[in-house]
């Protein structure tokens, strides 16, 4: 093997040919400045070397240096080093909050100069993947080391990345308002394919504590996540439920639209920098799912909608029900807040309570 070109360089670079791919959304989750660091050490039978990436982050604004050095298997005229420094692209800082994880990724700067042709006109991504969520969300910090030994006994690859940002709170917030959120009930349709009731929910992207907004929203992402698939649109219709049941609840771009997939994601466009609105359609009487909504500014960077007002829920059941229940609460206050498996129905001559039926499934319905 050549000097001055271990085998830990060919390990880099199939790392940087995996790595750099970035996620598919490539958003960054508000406004963060701190520092990220890489530092990767080879020691084997080809001698030593060593890379090290400093990376400054300032209002999603980012910029670094690079150095590498080997000792060429400890040949003095075999050493050679390569270096660089340069803005760079803070590609991802995505907080998921279902699973209290965060990943961020950000390029390394090029090394552009030296003497090493080798690592010339490389740079590095740094992929800090599914951390654990501190108490607190603005600071995101940690050290991670791995130590991996290369095959048939050729060395060993040391690599630590360290990390530390912060935000401060957004200046912006968006509000999510669901129309008649109190008192709306999922419905069916004629059939699986037919919509009942709609909800319309509107979005606004505002400054924060009455602040002028200073920055437009671009477009805003609605999910529904852990939809009920039940089979039919009530108890006993239709007779023969599709086998491929879609989702319960589904998004639609308008009213009058209807849907025939999934539709549990959709992508709504800004046209006046503040505002939209979405709605869900209901094809079954006993439909639940989870709404969240995020608006992508015109920096990149992103903001969770609340219910109705500032701090309100950022995962919002509909409808509107406690955690305990899959049933609306407008249901449950006008039926004497039954549980859902409850059967406490009462006629008059019966000394038994109950009609065979628990309340969830008496406020699914049937068509008759």
């Amino acid at each position: 093997m050549k000097k001055g070109r271990p085998i830990f360089q060919l390990l880099s670079f199939m790392l940087i040919v995996v790595c750099s791919s970035h996620p598919a959304n490539g958003q960054i989750e508000g406004k963060w400045t701190g520092t990220i660091s890489f530092h990767e050490k080879f020691e084997g039978i080809t001698g030593k070397s060593e890379k090290k990436i400093n990376v400054s982050v300032t209002d999603n604004r980012c910029r670094g240096t690079i150095t590498y050095e080997d000792d060429g298997g400890g040949a003095v005229k075999g050493k050679t080093s390569c270096h660089g420094q340069g803005e760079v692209e803070f590609v991802t800082l995505i907080i998921n909050r279902n699973d209290s994880i965060y990943t961020i990724e950000t390029e390394g700067p090029t090394c552009s100069e030296g003497s090493n042709p080798w690592t010339r006109g490389q740079g590095n991504d740094i992929l800090i993947a599914d951390k654990p969520l501190g108490i607190n969300p603005n600071i995101l910090s940690g050290v991670d080391t791995k130590v991996s030994q290369l095959p048939a006994n050729m060395g060993t690859v040391t690599t630590t990345i360290s990390w530390q940002l912060s935000q401060a709170a957004p200046a912006f917030e968006l509000i999510i308002t669901p129309v008649n959120y109190d008192n709306w009930l999922p419905e069916p349709g004629m059939d699986e394919l037919k919509k009942g009731t709609v909800m319309e929910i509107g979005l606004k992207v505002q400054g924060r504590n009455g602040a002028p907004l200073t920055l437009k929203a671009e477009k805003f992402e609605i999910r529904l996540s852990n939809t009920s698939r039940e089979p039919g649109i009530t108890l006993n219709a239709p007779l023969y439920p599709n086998v491929q049941q879609l989702p319960d609840l589904r998004l639609l771009p308008l009213a009058i639209a209807e849907s025939k997939a999934e539709d549990q994601f959709i992508t709504i466009n800004c046209t006046d920098g503040s505002t939209g609105k979405v709605f869900i359609g209901s094809y079954d009487g006993g439909g639940w799912t989870t709404l969240t909504v995020v608006a992508v500014m015109k920096d990149r960077s992103t903001i969770r909608g609340n219910l109705l007002v500032a701090g309100g829920e950022t995962e919002i059941p509909i409808p509107k029900r406690t955690s305990e229940s899959v049933i609306a609460t407008a249901w449950l206050n006008d039926h004497g807040n039954p549980k859902d498996i409850d059967d406490i129905e009462r006629s008059n001559g019966n000394a038994n309570n109950g009609d065979g039926l628990t309340a969830y499934e008496g406020y699914r319905g049937f068509i008759s």
